[in-house]
């Protein structure tokens, strides 16, 4: 796994206010979705090679930061009333 946060779990613990068992909970979480995206990613990579996989994950990372901040960015006009 390519995530360790032993460094910063008493952080995260104090910041979140969340348990040892949650922590673990979000590492799993972590880890499954991790293990998970191995097989596509890594057949894709085998299919198309690594600049052109690399690139459409970049694209797509992109695209979901572009619409979380387009998403922002408008939240303070849907909570306006006339």
């Amino acid at each position: 796994m390519r995530w360790n946060y032993t460094g910063i779990s008493q952080y995260l613990i104090g910041e979140w206010h969340i348990g040892k068992e949650e922590l673990g909970i979000l590492g799993s979480a972590f880890f499954y979705a991790y293990a998970i995206g191995q097989s596509p990613w890594g057949t894709l990579t085998d299919i198309l090679g690594g600049r052109r996989v690399i690139s459409i994950g970049i694209l797509i990372t992109a695209i979901m930061f572009l619409s979380l901040l387009l998403r922002v960015a408008t939240m303070p006009l849907s909570s306006f009333e006339y």
